[in-house]
């Protein structure tokens, strides 16, 4: 069968994507020989991405499949086809779906005043939205509107377009901050109101059916205190539980002006069950978010103070408390400045993270990194421990107000920033809503600004229907004249993961051709010389194409010889006969080749027991590449041999020169050496370290006659490791590997 040769040229097209797929062999010019195999090896996407390989011969026109499961950055092509062709091209190809934090759309709503969504809910339909509105014109010119701002909802639809919106006609004002839909499919909003007939402001709850009605609406109401609902749950036994603040007016003069407080709310007709205050501590208590935990119990967030700490401050406070509101365990962090737990959310492994605000850098705070940095912190539940806690932002102000964790495993934090450093990398506007990505142990993975040119806030995130995320806040409209209080309804949807697709295409047309005629010749020098000369001896390679397009790197090759008459300096010889040995020169690399010589060789001549040898070359191995091989040989002439009156050669049968055996190897203390010398004159036996620097003369003798000598030598002042023994007599060499131990 004909062989055939493939060979290629590759250009690389860049992906926009963070992998860039690009394809590093075959890159041009290669020789691939048809019915062979070859790696195909590439870069830029993961270590275990799957990627497509395919090739044409028909410029594209038909591509047929090498494999569509290549991993590790390398593919083992086996039996290239044999297909002649000069308009072949080869095509890499890599899909996945890879994480990202990318805005799909965002939507505004509302008029010219101050309008803000505090809850954002997912449907089956679309998302629910709560919170304030205070506009009478714009989206809202049909909406109930008293003078401040009154409780509002709403719906848009995948997209975010407003499917409708209403006001709570039935207040004078306040506002919804948060929404949930019950286990029998109702709506229950919960926030703050007042009804013109109330002395105080109330807590409000308000329970709405699937066509719009109320069911019920409940009123928790305090003599002298105002109340507000921050957060309600519905719990296991399919009741409400709402948690909050409660404010002393501004014509009361106390000192404890806010408690936190908890209730559970009969789910069927609105009634309360219990009601608890947590006014344990001084004043500006509140508590902003609750939690059911596996026990049936709860875990509720907040901010507390006492009287020796500044006015304008507060402490983080988080406590568990049992399902009639009683304490079970309570904890405080610390600090001198203002410090609040606003959200929590449950962990895939059972403990609970929390986040806030600090702007404190003392006492149970540390790492500040400006006015305010959003606070996240993970703990037991048992105890309340503290698992790991860390801040995040810049030196601007940084605000921490919902967490969600997704899939079990993608962990979201959302609020605001008004900073341009630190952590924040690419800012909008003087404030603009933040959404940091952390691991579940707290590390900063990924981290986005969402908004304009003025300020944005986010208070509000869920998971879209979609497994994507939905935020929802206020977003200032600078459109109009710039007001403190000129907000807009605000919602966005944001990709968590998107679709990459990277191709590179071999961009030149490579060839099947026929297989290369042309063998590579390895050659050996014809060497002549008298005794006790040192000489080069270069091997050659000759008659040969381009090393580049067959895909040779190195070659290695065996040279046998006659140790008696010639000593290669750089190479530790085999014996392999009584007059025959080998080196073997290993992986010597042919792209620094001149002039054809493969290698140039030091040797030591000598007067050994023969008057010539033949140097033969054996066992070539190429590495990287495939060709056919021709090993041409040469010979040694020992010059200056006397054939008068018979030739004078020493008589090597009887005694063969060198280092017969070393023992014990390896040694620690002595050491017995063993050699034959075979011409008179001075003998040395000499111990060089592995470096080459001789440390000890073992023995230097004039030898009268030929014959066995023995050593013994004392090594014990020497380290351990690797030395070697050096034998030399008048035109003869030999050394050997020992080695010493400790």
């Amino acid at each position: 069968m004909k062989k055939l040769i493939v060979i290629l040229f590759i250009c690389t097209v860049f992906s926009s994507y963070a992998n860039n797929l690009r394809l590093t062999f075959p890159n041009g010019k290669e020789i691939l020989i048809g019915g062979t195999d070859t790696t195909i090896t590439w870069e830029g996407v993961p270590f275990d991405a799957e990627v497509k390989l395919e090739y044409t011969v028909d410029n594209g026109v038909n591509w047929e499949l090498i494999t569509d499961k290549a991993t590790g950055l390398k593919y083992q092509w086996k039996n290239i086809p044999l297909k002649k062709s000069d308009v072949c091209l080869i095509r890499a190809s890599y899909q996945d779906t890879v994480q990202c934090l990318d805005l799909e759309w965002d939507r505004t709503y509302g008029g010219s005043d101050l309008d803000w969504i505090g809850d954002v809910l997912p449907v089956s339909d679309g998302y629910i939205v709560c919170g304030l509105a205070s506009s009478k014109d714009g989206d809202l010119s049909d909406n109930y509107h008293p003078f401040i701002g009154i409780n509002w909802n709403g719906k848009v639809d995948e997209t975010g377009n407003l499917v409708y919106d209403k006001s709570n006609d039935k207040l004078n004002f306040g506002f919804y901050n948060s929404v949930i839909k019950t286990k029998d499919g109702h709506l229950i909003f919960g926030g703050r109101g007042d009804d013109y007939t109330s002395h105080r402001d109330f807590g409000y709850l308000v329970k709405y059916n699937s066509s719009g009605d109320v069911i019920w609406e409940t009123k928790i109401k305090d003599d002298e205190r105002e109340l507000e609902i921050e957060k309600i749950i519905e719990n296991e036994n399919n009741n409400i539980v709402v948690v909050g603040g409660a404010n002393w007016p501004y014509d009361k003069k106390v000192s404890n002006f806010a408690n936190g407080f908890a209730a559970e709310i009969d789910a069927n007709n609105g009634k309360v069950l219990w009601f608890k205050f947590y006014d344990a501590y001084d004043y500006n208590n509140a508590i902003n978010s609750i939690i059911q935990t596996d026990d049936g119990a709860y875990i509720i967030v907040g901010r507390c103070h006492n009287e020796q700490e500044p006015a304008d401050s507060s402490n983080v406070r988080f406590s568990k408390i049992d399902n009639k509101g009683d304490i079970i365990w309570d904890k405080i962090l610390e600090g001198s400045d203002w410090d609040i737990a606003k959200e929590i959310c449950r962990m895939p492994n059972g403990s609970y993270s929390i986040t806030g605000l600090t702007s404190s850098n003392d006492g149970d705070f540390s790492g500040n990194k400006g006015d305010g940095d959003v606070l996240v912190f993970n703990i037991n539940e048992n105890d309340g421990s503290i698992n790991w806690q860390k801040n995040y932002g810049g030196s601007g102000f940084e605000f921490g107000r919902d967490i969600l964790i997704v899939n079990d495993k993608r962990l979201f934090v959302v609020g605001c920033t008004s900073s341009s450093d630190g952590d924040v990398k690419n800012p909008l506007g003087a404030r603009d809503g933040w959404i940091i990505e952390l691991s579940q142990e707290g590390e900063l993975k990924n981290e986005v600004c969402l908004g304009g040119d003025h300020i944005e806030r986010l208070f509000a995130i869920c998971e879209s229907n979609d497994k994507n995320l939905i935020v929802a806040g206020a977003k200032q409209d600078y459109t109009k004249a710039i007001s403190t209080y000129d907000f807009d309804f605000w919602i966005a949807k944001l990709r968590l993961k998107k679709f990459v697709s990277e191709t590179d295409n071999s961009d030149m047309l490579f060839s099947i051709v026929d297989k290369v005629d042309k063998e590579m010749v390895l050659e050996v020098d014809d060497l002549s010389s008298r005794a006790r000369k040192w000489r080069r001896l270069p091997i050659y390679v000759k008659d040969t194409c381009d090393f580049s397009l067959l895909n040779i790197d190195a070659i290695s090759v065996d040279l046998l010889f006659n140790p008696t008459l010639l000593y290669f300096v750089d190479y530790d010889a085999e014996k392999i006969s009584k007059n025959v040995s080998k080196i073997t020169l290993n992986n010597i690399n042919i792209h620094s080749i001149e002039d054809d010589i493969l290698v140039m060789l030091n040797v030591i001549t000598a007067l050994g027991n023969a008057e010539s040898c033949d140097l033969t070359l054996a066992n070539p191995k190429l590495h990287g590449g495939n060709a056919n091989v021709q090993l041409n040989h040469g010979k040694f002439t020992l010059e200056g041999i006397c054939h008068e009156g018979g030739t004078r050669l020493f008589d090597g049968g009887k005694i063969n020169f060198g280092i017969h055996s070393v023992s014990p190897n390896p040694a620690s203390d002595w050491m017995k050496i063993e050699f034959g010398v075979i011409e008179k004159g001075t003998t040395k036996l000499e111990l060089y370290d592995i470096v080459g620097k001789k440390i000890k003369i073992l023995l230097e003798e004039n030898i009268e006659e030929e014959g066995i000598r023995t050593v013994n030598t004392d090594i014990s002042q020497f380290g351990q490791g690797q030395y070697i023994l050096i034998l030399k007599s008048g035109s003869m060499i030999e050394q050997k590997t020992v080695f010493l131990v400790r």
